[in-house]
């Protein structure tokens, strides 16, 4: 019986079935969100830090012993000092929006609709956090000259965006469009800081752009940056 049974031919064991979409999704999703998390909780490490000993005195090792992670950490997520305090987790997911806005809005607007659909989730959740990291960049060379290279950086991803739209007619235009609305968020942001952000900083932001508007109409009244189609190929008749 023992013979008969072991003899008979076994079925094929089945492969693993691949992990599926939704299951490989929230695992990745909370990896990220667990790495975010750990990302603002050494920022606010810093943060505390620098302000009660000033930048030039706190070390990375301070930073990660006040967090309760490694240096190792902190290098891997930030690489320097300054990144720690300059990481603005909410630049990457403005890029998406203001291009997705310029493909029905003019350069102005599509901005205005870009901040105000996000700002308001952000102010009330980090107005704090969003105030302390301003102050220092206002009070520490190091941070500043840091956060011009990042308005710098700014203001090429806008430009990119703006040719990609066919909201520039040259390259050069969308420059000089993207530095105005790079200058109006630096230039909103100083005069929050500076007035102890008594108001929103989305107040500050819409009358910068209200100013930029004003600029950037032409005779007609119409914003400039209007979308540019594609000229029809000529006949080969």
């Amino acid at each position: 019986m023992i013979a008969t049974i072991n003899s008979r031919p076994r079925a094929p064991k089945k492969a693993p079935e691949p992990l599926s979409e939704p299951t490989v999704k929230p695992l990745a999703a909370r990896r990220a969100e667990q790495k975010h998390e750990a990302m603002r909780a050494v920022q606010d490490a810093a943060l505390s830090l620098i302000e009660a000993s000033g930048y030039d005195a706190v070390r990375i090792e301070d930073i990660a012993r006040e967090a309760g992670v490694g240096p190792a950490s902190v290098y891997r997520y930030f690489s320097t000092k300054e990144r720690v305090v300059l990481w603005d987790e909410y630049d990457a997911a403005m890029f998406a929006q203001f291009e997705q806005a310029l493909s029905k809005q003019g350069p102005v607007e599509a901005m205005r609709a870009t901040l105000g659909a996000s700002l308001d989730a952000v102010y009330r959740r980090d107005k704090e956090r969003i105030l302390r990291r301003a102050r220092l960049i206002a009070a520490v060379p190091a941070l500043a000259a840091g956060a011009a290279a990042d308005a710098a950086g700014m203001r090429v991803a806008l430009a990119a965006a703006l040719v990609r739209t066919k909201r520039a007619r040259t390259p050069f235009e969308a420059q000089v469009i993207a530095a105005a609305l790079t200058g109006v968020i630096v230039a909103a942001v100083e005069a929050w800081v500076e007035t102890a952000a008594r108001k929103p900083l989305l107040s500050h932001i819409e009358r910068a752009l209200d100013t930029l508007a004003k600029l950037a109409t032409d005779a007609t009244g119409r914003e400039v940056g209007p979308r540019i189609r594609d000229k029809p190929k000529p006949s080969r008749e």
